[in-house]
């Protein structure tokens, strides 16, 4: 089964399937949600757009400290480096 890896996120996915291409893409929905908070605070500017943007910071941040607490090693095999609990994914969304 050939793989190829998506460079952005870094994800390895079987090029043959288009539901695997597709998984593939979604895994950009962090940087796509960072962009929406950005594009929201500059056209609309509202107080609330840019707590949201904070408070997504600041659980980017709070998940670095509990990797870093926890330190849950990544899967046999797994690629990244660094800790793999808590999800960065999971915890984003």
């Amino acid at each position: 089964m050939p793989v190829k890896d998506f460079s952005l996120t870094h994800v390895v996915y079987d090029d043959q399937l288009l539901s695997q291409k597709v998984l593939a893409l979604v895994t950009l929905t962090p940087i796509f949600i960072i962009v929406a908070y950005v594009t929201l605070l500059y056209s609309r500017r509202q107080i609330h757009t840019l707590l949201m943007l904070i408070g997504q910071l600041v659980n980017e941040g709070l998940n670095n400290i509990l990797k870093k607490y926890i330190k849950e090693p990544r899967p046999h095999g797994c690629k990244h480096s660094g800790y793999g609990m808590p999800s960065s994914h999971a915890q984003f969304m």
